[in-house]
């Protein structure tokens, strides 16, 4: 196996193009949109070359883990999107726990991995990984037969969204997702602690530059007014649900099962495979919204692997002498020895 850190973007793109379950999430494209936005991230993405002419790559992004940045953790997909192996060609076991154990380098204080639920293979067992799940709609035949499927009460409600006067179209420039991004901190400021993420506009902005046939914001607007929208991303024969915000005032006219169906339909005439509502974060009231669209539970693997022992020593030995410090501080303070 022979290892090229950092991947060929030539070779990266080529690989995306070429696997029939790589996302968005794997692309290039996402991984210079998420070290525009976040300066602390770095791409280490590797490609992977083997005797039988197999090529694959594992998308990474790195974090700087202490030791003055002598130490790294690495993500494969930051920030905990599908990540994971994908490959030209078919891979072995064998060759798949290879990539994994490349991974942990001196250098290396941890890995995490989140899998992907279209790819042929999870992650070894070896790496302990645990089971997360996604919801996803097989668009096969036409948007009708997809309509026929979804819950009476979701019929109902993108209908009282159409009575009501929303109106669905693209977001067509900067200006747009600005309006997205208004709706959006306002959301988080109703969610407050219980908000799961946080992105900053830089995120929008970068993504919102890419061809509209990778990257589309779905506007919802009443008298003019955004209300609301879901940002979806394309790549091969998968779509992607990645983000949405809602203005609460306008919740009761059921902007989002407007706006996702009106994604949805577009992703039927455009000749995609899945439209795939992403993980819902543990939010049991997001998962049972999904579920009126009648989707699949599709399953896949995530894992934090461990670094490399010598890491892995000084990280236990800076948690027992931060604790070590913890304590004693406590003491200090305990006996009223507050120092000069």
């Amino acid at each position: 196996m022979r290892v090229l850190d950092p991947a060929p973007s030539e070779l990266w793109d080529r690989v995306c193009a070429r696997c029939p379950y790589a996302t968005f999430f794997h692309t290039r494209l996402w991984a210079e949109a998420m070290v525009a936005a976040f300066p602390q991230l770095r791409i280490a993405t590797r490609a992977y070359l083997f005797e039988d002419g197999t090529v694959a790559i594992l998308p990474l992004m790195r974090y700087r883990a202490g030791f003055r940045g002598l130490l790294c953790g690495y993500e494969s997909m930051f920030p905990g999107v599908y990540g994971g192996i994908i490959a030209e060609g078919e891979l072995t076991e064998e060759q798949v726990r290879a990539i994994y154990a490349s991974l942990r380098g001196p250098r290396t204080a941890w890995v995490r991995v989140f899998g992907n639920p279209y790819a042929p293979w999870g992650i070894p067992a070896a790496f302990r990984p645990t089971v997360l799940f996604t919801q996803a709609l097989r668009l096969s035949g036409e948007f009708k037969d997809l309509w026929r499927q979804f819950s009476r009460g979701n019929r109902s409600n993108i209908r009282k969204a159409m009575r009501s006067g929303l109106h669905v179209a693209l977001a067509e420039g900067e200006n747009d997702y600005a309006e997205y991004e208004a709706v959006y901190q306002d959301a988080l400021r109703r969610w407050g602690e219980r908000a799961t993420s946080r992105y900053p506009f830089t995120v929008f902005r970068a993504l919102g530059r890419y061809d509209a046939r990778c990257v589309r914001l779905w506007l919802v607007r009443k008298s003019g007014v955004v209300v609301g929208g879901i940002l979806i991303l394309y790549h091969n024969r998968h779509a992607v649900y990645w983000h949405g915000a809602f203005a609460a005032a306008f919740f009761e006219y059921r902007p989002s099962n407007l706006v996702h169906a009106e994604a949805i339909r577009d992703a039927c005439e455009r000749g995609y495979e899945w439209y795939d509502f992403n993980p819902s974060g543990g939010h049991a009231g997001v998962v049972r919204f999904k579920q009126s669209f009648h989707p699949q539970t599709l399953y896949f693997h995530t894992a934090e692997i461990e670094g490399h022992w010598l890491s892995h020593l000084y990280v236990k030995g800076r948690e027992r002498l931060l604790a070590g410090a913890s304590r004693l501080w406590s003491g200090d303070r305990a006996r009223g020895d507050h120092g000069p």
